[in-house]
Formats: structure tokens, sequence, C-alpha cells
């Protein structure tokens, strides 16, 4: 139930960013997990739809919110309608031709819809930087970390979740232009789902980096949150 209650806080400031990009209309949210992310954000959209990949996922999102999924990647589905809004928190870095989703989100977007992407800053953040330095300094807990600060993909259970693709800000950006997208905003995702002294320093570790991004135009966060608007001119020059 406490760990509920964090994520339900994670959603609800997810949502608070978004209301300055988009308030209200229809929302589609890829990867939508148990459903926890729509049901709040039922509260600020008109239509609120999802994409799931992982049957038992779904089979929670309907009992425990009341959320009807559909199964399947979305590149492959045919949903039968455009939306407002598009959200893929954390999705992207789990799928092989990530180009293929953001393309396919593409097609289901209204001319002047708005996509939200968030994605881990594995490349460039503060964390992985520390890792490998601490691996350098004979730490055993880091001994898989990667000069990159990335861990290694090992068979022995102790990797709780694989990422297929790793962006940076830029090369999120330029896939994003380069699929038709206007990028609007660029900033760092409030990823954590945290209470008590956790909680207090999370919020410590993410204002410190808001800081730095504005001080240095640099992300050195642990996420990327990233806004894009379909590129209404390319649209006309398709249609034409």
């Amino acid at each position: 139930m406490r760990k509920e209650k964090a994520r339900d806080s994670l959603w609800k400031r997810r949502l608070q960013k978004m209301k300055k990009i988009r308030d209200g209309g229809s929302l589609l949210d890829i990867g939508a997990g148990i459903g926890q992310f729509l049901f709040h954000a039922r509260t600020q959209y008109d239509v609120v739809m999802g994409t799931e990949v992982s049957i038992s996922a779904i089979s929670i999102a309907k009992e425990r919110y009341g959320i009807d999924l559909i199964a399947g990647e979305v590149e492959t589905l045919e949903i039968g309608r455009q939306f407002d809004c598009i959200t893929i928190f954390h999705v992207l870095e789990h799928v092989y031709n990530p180009r293929a989703v953001i393309e396919k989100c593409r097609f289901l977007l209204n001319d002047h819809g708005c996509m939200v992407i968030a994605v881990p800053n594995e490349l460039l953040s503060l964390e992985s930087r520390v890792k490998f330095l601490l691996k350098k300094l004979g730490f055993k807990r880091f001994r898989n970390v990667s000069p990159l600060g990335l861990s290694k993909i090992t068979l022995d259970g102790s990797l709780t979740e694989i990422h297929v693709s790793h962006f940076t800000p830029d090369v999120l950006k330029n896939m994003l232009e380069g699929s038709g997208f206007i990028v609007v905003e660029n900033t760092l995702d409030p990823y954590f789902a945290a209470s008590g002294l956790s909680l207090v320093f999370h919020y410590l570790y993410y204002y410190l980096h808001v800081l730095l991004f504005y001080a240095t135009g640099r992300n050195w966060y642990d996420t990327i949150w990233m806004v894009a608007r379909k590129n209404s001119m390319e649209s006309l020059c398709l249609k034409a």
C-alpha cells in the first residue's frame, strides 16, 4: 500500500507537468502497465486509452482501476482513432526499434497533438559516472559497471530489468525531429516513487539537478523529460 501511494504521487507529479502542455482532450498511454497513471489522468482528460504487452498487467488494470487496456505492441496495433496527447513513460528503452514506436505515435496524433516521453539518462547522468568511479576504486558492488556507467548484462539474475536502447537528450531530440516532430520541452523527469526520508532526499537531488540544468543547460540527472508536437507543416506536405 505504501509503495502504491508513492507511485500515486509520481503520476500526479507527471500530470502536473503535463497541465501546461495539454489539459483535456484525448490521451493514449503507451506501455500503461497496471493502468495507475490512466486512473489519475481520467480527472484531467476527456478520453483515456492505453496499450500494454503484459497480460497480467492488463488484468490488474481492469480489476483494480476499471481501465480496459489494448493488448500488444503499439507499432503493430490498429487503434482506429487519433489522440490529442500520447505519453510514453520509460518504455522506449525496452524496445528494439524506438523510432518505429515514435513514427507510429505520430500517425496516431492529431495534427496539433503532442507526445510526452520520459526515458533514463544513463549515458550522461552523474549517478552513472559515480558508479564507474566506485568500480575503479575497487567496490565489489559495482564490478559489473561498464566505462559508460551502465550495468553489464549478466545471467545471474542480478539485473531486475534490461535496457536495449539508451538515450541522451540530443539523441532523443534528433530522433523526434527526424520523425516529423518539433521538440518544445527538454527537461528532467521527476521519476522517483518514494516515501519518508527517501522522498526528501529524492526531492533535494532532483531540484539540485534542476538548478544545474538551468545554470548550465546540461542534464546530469537520472532521467530525461521531452515534449514534442507533431509538425503540422510536414503533415500538410505529406497530405498534398
